[in-house]
């Protein structure tokens, strides 16, 4: 059992190398560290990838990211950002599950960052917009700090568990999309943690992952119920390549279809 979890451990390890490769190799570390804005755009695209396809995510971040560029570290335009984030929060708490979009509250809003975000082929989700308008809060409020920057120090200290209820201080992110800002921000920057038993705070639980794991390791695993996955990896595999498993796990199932019509090319499937 042992060898087996050592192959299994040293395979994901080489698919999570294929996902930094193929998924992070856009996200230049350098220009992120110097300009703010290259940052945030990392911030938006990660924090956009929940509860929908990704192709979707992709163009609702990207949309958002080019009609926020003129108002970023612009105080004069994002001066009603408070009085923005508290209409939309109280129209959000009286609308429960409701799109807040379609709510008469929002529909009487009459701020240009809201109109240009909702325009036609713009973001139709008031999470969405919530969410952005956080952001831009906790921007504002950490006097233009570098988002990448503040996150990639806090792992640095090993305040891990710290940055990732930090980050879900940020309305609409959860435990999920803080692991996987994290985990991303640790294959990024390949630092090397002395508390590893915090990395389970940068091991994101999401659809592909609960049902490749549940797969792998011949024992059930939900994405309801985060942390059986997690405390089972730390447990049983090498804690330092934990960050490398989480992503090996999610790019063998989003990409599961590929890899297999790879295989038989390549006459890698073993005949019976």
């Amino acid at each position: 059992m042992k060898n087996t979890k050592n192959s299994i451990e040293k395979k994901l390890i080489i698919y999570g190398n294929e996902y930094k490769k193929n998924y992070l190799e856009k996200w230049e570390i350098n220009k992120m560290r110097d300009n703010s804005f290259e940052a945030f755009k990392f911030f938006i695209h990660h924090s956009f990838m929940r509860g929908r396809k990704d192709e979707l995510s992709n163009k609702y971040s990207t949309f958002a990211i080019e009609e926020l560029k003129p108002y970023f570290n612009n105080s004069k335009k994002l001066g009603k950002l408070v009085e923005i984030c508290i209409k939309l929060k109280r129209i959000k708490k009286n609308s429960g599950r409701k799109n807040i979009i379609n709510q008469d509250g929002f529909k009487k809003l009459n701020y240009d960052i809201i109109n240009n975000l909702t325009k036609k082929e713009g973001l139709r989700n008031g999470n969405d917009l919530i969410l952005l308008m956080d952001i831009l809060m906790w921007v504002q409020k950490n006097e233009n700090k570098n988002i990448f920057v503040y996150f990639e120090n806090k792992v640095k200290s090993n305040k891990l568990k710290e940055a990732n209820l930090e980050l879900q201080n940020i309305y609409g992110i959860g435990d999920k999309i803080a692991s996987f800002i994290l985990r991303d921000i640790i294959l990024l920057s390949n630092i090397n943690l002395k508390d590893i038993n915090d990395l389970k705070y940068a091991f994101p639980v999401d659809t592909w992952i609960a049902q490749v794991a549940t797969k792998l390791l011949n024992k059930s695993f939900d994405v309801k119920k985060p942390n059986k996955l997690k405390n089972y990896v730390l447990k049983n595999f090498s804690k330092k390549n934990l960050p490398y498993m989480a992503a090996g796990l999610w790019y063998l199932g989003a990409n599961s279809l590929e890899i297999l019509v790879d295989l038989i090319k390549n006459n890698k499937v073993n005949e019976q």
